[in-house]
């Protein structure tokens, strides 16, 4: 047991692994990016108590021998009325300018994916504790890569979209995927665009921007970077008319299609059918 920080504030970790280790085949990125959400939550949880602070991070395993990671906190909890909804897409409790509500729906799926399953627990006299539960492995008997959800291998997106609040919550689903974002409010140019950044892995750009159509816009980017033709995705809430236009574009050029509004899953599945397509050519 090891505990860290000072009297008004720490992190407690325990470990139960006495028994041997016990594995789970998962994607360690993806797993992490629970986790660190949950810390995250913690923290803001805290960030109005006062007196001593405490979060706790645990390893253990159930009781069927599953393994398992908690975090918890003594911050004020998550009032009985409200926790069939926290794992909803957009719900949150945090002051506006402080949170999307998008953290604990991506978690659920992350974990969901794994076979796995995630769950609140109330802590007493008060608190939060969220519980992850994995499917386990016979130590010796995995190959690398059984089982093992792939990463997309996508690591910086340009998000192209003149509405701020869809390019945040955009932006935010991707960045707890393991990608960083730059958002482009205003169209110039593919040349302008590109010009000084780090070449974008995906784009994601608005089918009705401002004085150009998303289409125009995959144009000219394929022009500066042939590469992306696989790799960009129109955003839009009109999907017919995508459909239309898209189609009218040769075959191996087609880019993908998020539709508005769209969830964390929506977003992953694109995540994953670029994945799948740059396996398959590579």
């Amino acid at each position: 047991l090891t505990a860290y920080g000072a009297r008004s504030s720490g992190i407690i970790i325990d470990t139960d692994f006495a028994a041997g280790p016990l594995l789970a085949m998962a994607d360690a990125d993806h797993v992490t990016q629970v986790a660190a959400n949950f810390l995250i939550n913690s923290q803001h949880a805290l960030a109005g108590i006062a007196g001593d602070r405490l979060i706790k991070v645990r390893t253990f395993r159930s009781d069927r021998d599953h393994p398992c990671f908690s975090v918890e906190d003594n911050g004020p909890g998550v009032p009985e009325a409200i926790r069939g909804r926290i794992f909803e897409s957009y719900f949150t409790t945090k002051p506006v300018g402080v949170g999307t509500g998008i953290g604990l729906s991506i978690s659920k799926s992350i974990i969901e994916r794994h076979n796995g399953n995630v769950w609140f627990e109330e802590v007493l006299p008060r608190g939060a504790r969220f519980v992850v539960q994995l499917p386990a492995i016979v130590a010796g008997l995995a190959t690398a890569g059984d089982n093992q959800p792939r990463s997309s291998g996508l690591r910086h997106a340009l998000i192209i979209d003149d509405e701020p609040d869809v390019a945040g919550s955009l932006s935010d689903i991707l960045e707890l995927m393991g990608i960083k974002s730059r958002i482009v409010p205003v169209w110039e140019s593919g040349a302008a665009t590109l010009s000084g950044h780090m070449p974008p892995d995906i784009v994601f750009s608005d089918l009705r921007m401002p004085g150009v159509s998303g289409i125009s816009i995959y144009r000219e980017l394929l022009a500066e970077k042939p590469d992306l033709a696989r790799r960009f995705v129109l955003v839009t809430g009109d999907l017919i008319g995508a459909k239309a236009e898209i189609e009218a574009l040769p075959a191996h050029q087609r880019p993908q299609i998020l539709e508005k509004p769209f969830s964390t899953l929506d977003v992953r599945s694109v995540l994953s059918a670029i994945a799948e397509q740059a396996a398959l050519k590579g």
